[in-house]
């Protein structure tokens, strides 16, 4: 591996040489995942004549995609012309892309916005104002991840859902709490309508359900894709599961 092995563990170089088949890496913080993580990117171009525009990368932070993007491009290991292309991206901006692409089939306009967590908080407690119901005794990051986990999960409104589960393990089972639930959603989901605004959540749940439902853009991007890196996986919730499984071509086992 010449350059790419250099200050590079067995181990590690192990999986950067991997080629066949899906690896995981499991090791602790502070070990040397994301080194691992470029340099496999380095390696498939440079010694396997991969195409950058092939290989997806996600994280799930701005900055570290960008100390990503920053490895890739240093010239001791692909360098910057030969690395343009790869698509080293957050999760929600990875998803961004996608939906912008095909916007119209899901009836948003190209340029919809996206409501950030602030402007998620601002409007959660304007319709609770607006309700101005007492049911709700939860500090916003708890009703975030409630309203999240429902639309992420069941998407459309259901008046039939009796009981769920959010992604932080909290059950919801009593009536009236579900009913206040959904009634709140809807205030919610009514106003994001209203500025053609989608939040984080929505991003990964629209960006699943499209692939899901269109054959013609999930093949389209299982055939780009030979090789897709998670940084941090043990971090993926079962929505980015889902689209990292749409993503990947079962045939490749390329994750």
């Amino acid at each position: 591996m010449e350059v790419l092995s250099g200050g590079l563990n067995g181990k590690q170089v192990e999986a950067i040489e991997h080629f066949e088949k899906a690896i995981l890496v499991i090791a602790g913080p502070g070990t040397g995942k994301t080194k691992v993580i470029t340099h496999r990117i380095a390696h498939l171009i440079r010694h396997h004549d991969v195409s950058p525009e092939q290989i997806l990368a996600v994280t799930f932070t701005n900055k570290a995609a960008q100390e990503m993007l920053d490895r890739v491009m240093d010239k001791d290991l692909v360098d910057r012309d030969s690395s343009l292309g790869v698509r080293i991206h957050t999760f929600h901006a990875f998803c961004v892309g996608l939906i912008r692409e095909f916007a119209n089939e899901i009836g948003l306009p190209r340029n919809f916005a996206i409501f950030d967590q602030e402007m998620q908080d601002a409007i959660l407690v304007e319709c609770i104002r607006e309700q101005q119901t007492s049911q709700f005794n939860f500090l916003l990051p708890s009703l975030r991840d409630i309203v999240g986990s429902y639309k992420a999960k069941f998407g459309d409104l259901d008046s039939g859902i009796t009981e769920f589960e959010t992604y932080s393990g909290r059950k919801i089972k009593d009536g009236d709490e579900i009913e206040a639930i959904l009634n709140l959603i809807s205030a919610y989901q009514t106003k994001l309508d209203a500025h053609h605004a989608l939040d984080f959540t929505d991003l990964i749940a629209k960006s699943v359900r499209l692939l899901e439902r269109n054959s013609v853009i999930r093949e389209r991007y299982q055939r780009e894709l030979k090789f897709i890196l998670v940084d941090e996986y043990q971090d993926v919730n079962e929505p980015q599961y889902q689209l990292l499984k749409l993503l990947c071509c079962q045939s490749e086992n390329n994750l």
